[in-house]
């Protein structure tokens, strides 16, 4: 949690009780830091917490290790982010990066890029190849010397980037589980997860890989980087793409993960053959990308349904077990929306475009909420329909009203002449995708 305590045991509600007899004596140290580009030492302490990436717990490189730093550095950085850095992320930091930033999210990201897939498929592309790259350990192989030359380039005041860089060296951490407590080692590498900075930082390190050629696209979620590649008749950049990325890492000191690296390949005519697969990275017929599963068949969405309702399932038991024991009607619908309904309409906006009849109208989905409104479990009947109209108009009113919003390059070209009052102000494209 944000408010949990690090290395000083200072508990959250210490800082909130005491925050104006504290205030001025922290605005001078606050000042005096940044002056200086000096950080206390005891704000370079972290406790390190190991948190499973997947339950059960079977090999111990499935732990995520969680930066817990000071809530009072916490406070500074989040105060250097808001002040200084804002501005930063949504001008220096290219819009293929849809983490961190105002008015970004996942969503977007894998709206943009399912979009520009099906795009090139309607166009002259005979294919796209898609691929997902991970870096083993990412936050904790970043080199910081590599970092600072990349944060100096940026346009941050001096003041702040001294400071940044002094953050970023000295640090110690130790680990810290179930009140049990190592000795403090150095660190020399990598950003803190955990801290306001840290995934910041990330992005500053990545945001030079650019696809080598424009017609290309890559889309990044944090430390998820996806390339797209428009194959036509006569070319395909795969190769060099691919190329490109993996002399990156090797450039900076980052290593890829060929075992999680992969490739899916869409193809417009399943008759046309498939190109030969690239040297170290696996092939498949779906990825997972943000959390959706994307099938090799474009308009295919068994495999992510079924995750869905697998994940929903499973969870239901919590549901019927906080209803034995006589939670309110009003407390199990808030349950089923927070534990089951939020899993199922992530991403809808994405795979929510596919047939009605199959996925959505007369799905294991709908059947799910209407036997949830049934048994009680919701205190208003639930559409999957109509959950998906009100989020596609609700992103088309956000992209068509925000000129800077993330999606406005994807909208159609405006209608010139208005021959009939057909109701809608651009002009609708011919698709040959579903």
């Amino acid at each position: 949690k944000r408010t949990t305590s690090g290395p000083d045991e200072l508990p959250h509600w210490f800082w909130n009780t005491y925050a104006y007899d504290i205030a001025p004596v922290i605005t001078i140290i606050f000042n005096s830091s940044i002056k200086l580009g000096i950080v206390p030492d005891s704000w370079k302490l972290a406790n390190l917490l190991p948190v499973p990436k997947e339950s059960p717990l079977t090999e111990s490189n499935q732990l995520r290790p969680i930066s817990l730093t000071n809530i009072i550095v916490r406070l500074f950085e989040r105060a250097i982010y808001t002040t200084e850095l804002v501005q930063v992320m949504e001008n220096a930091i290219h819009k293929d990066q849809f983490a961190y930033k105002r008015g970004y999210s996942s969503t977007m990201a894998l709206i943009k890029a399912q979009h520009t897939w099906m795009e090139w498929l309607d166009g002259n592309a005979s294919m796209v190849r898609v691929f997902s790259f991970d870096f083993s350990k990412a936050f904790d192989t970043v080199p910081h010397e590599i970092l600072c030359n990349k944060l100096k380039k940026l346009p941050i005041s001096p003041y702040i980037t001294n400071w940044i860089i002094n953050f970023l060296t000295n640090r110690y951490q130790r680990v810290v589980v179930d009140g049990v407590k190592t000795e403090y080692l150095p660190i020399n590498r990598g950003v803190p997860q955990g801290t306001v900075l840290g995934p910041i930082l990330f992005s500053i390190m990545i945001n030079d890989i650019r696809p080598v050629q424009a017609s290309n696209l890559i889309v990044k979620f944090a430390d998820d980087i996806n390339l797209g590649i428009k194959v036509t008749d006569d070319s395909d950049a795969s190769y060099m793409e691919t190329n490109n990325i993996i002399n990156w890492a090797e450039t900076n000191r980052m290593k890829l993960n060929y075992k999680k690296t992969c490739e899916m390949v869409i193809r417009g005519m399943i008759t046309r053959p498939l190109p030969a697969p690239l040297p170290m990275i696996v092939r498949k017929s779906w990825l997972k990308i943000l959390g959706v599963t994307f099938q090799k068949n474009p308009s295919m969405w068994d495999m992510h349904l079924d995750e869905l309702m697998s994940k929903a399932c499973s969870r239901m038991y919590i549901i019927r077990i906080c209803k034995y024991y006589g939670f309110s009607r009003k407390g199990l619908d808030l349950l089923f929306h927070s534990l089951i309904l939020s899993i199922l309409v992530f991403g809808i906006e994405v795979w929510g475009c596919a047939s009605y009849s199959k996925y959505l109208s007369y799905s294991q989905v709908d059947k799910l909420l209407k036997r949830a409104y049934k048994y009680g479990y919701l205190m208003y009947q639930v559409s999957i329909v109509d959950i998906l109209n009100n989020k596609d108009r609700d992103l088309w009113e956000k992209i068509t009203t925000d000129p800077n919003h993330a999606l406005q390059v994807l909208l159609p070209p405006s209608r010139q002449l208005e021959l009939r009052n057909r109701g809608h102000e651009y002009e609708l494209p011919r698709v040959r995708t579903e």
